[in-house]
């Protein structure tokens, strides 16, 4: 074995085994106060990763023993550290533990905020992780509440679904829509749409 290949042998999952021995020290990691998260999201946090966790051990994965194939999961990581689901995947998805989403008025109450907060933060696009479900917004209860800090943004709109902008018709045909900051000129933001 030449010293890539074994670097990369240290780093990587390559069986089922090496997925749980992770996912248990992540979860010891998620339990400390590390990172600066409410106590209850940092629970929902944990939860996530116990649910993820147990499905891992129900399913069959095969031990891969050839060159420069191993499993990964992962957070999305998406600005300040918000996680909605969780994935496993080897060239494409193999397993996904969405976290629970909650109502407007479900998430105002975990916030101690008033529903009108809520569904400004979502007017405004601070709760990146909130999505229409039926005729209804959903947020995961993963989502830490909004910083006040603009952070660069992208949404991708799921095959069959459009945004409903009576402000901005054209973003009914987007499929792709980036937001971010003119470094600039502090007030000024920039978008393109694909």
């Amino acid at each position: 074995m030449d010293s890539h290949e074994e670097v990369f042998r240290k780093w990587h999952l390559f069986s089922k085994e090496d997925i749980l021995k992770s996912l248990e020290m992540l979860i010891e990691y998620e339990k400390t106060e590390q990172d600066d998260y409410s106590e209850q999201i940092r629970r929902n946090r944990v939860k996530l990763c116990e649910q993820f966790k147990r499905l891992v051990s129900m399913v069959k994965l095969p031990d891969f023993k050839y060159d420069w194939w191993f499993y990964e999961y992962q957070f999305p990581e998406v600005e300040d550290g918000e996680m909605s689901s969780m994935s496993s995947h080897e060239e494409r998805t193999l397993l996904t533990v969405e976290s629970d989403y909650l109502s407007i008025e479900e998430y105002a109450a975990l916030m101690e905020v008033q529903s009108e907060t809520v569904e400004n933060w979502i007017q405004k696009g601070k709760l990146r992780h909130a999505r229409r479900m039926e005729s209804e917004w959903k947020i995961p209860d993963t989502q830490e509440r909004p910083k006040r800090k603009f952070v660069d943004v992208t949404y991708i709109v799921k095959f069959g679904e459009e945004i409903d902008s009576q402000e901005f018709p054209m973003l009914e045909t987007a499929e792709t829509i980036s937001i971010r900051r003119d470094e600039n000129k502090k007030n000024s933001y920039m978008y393109s749409m694909f």
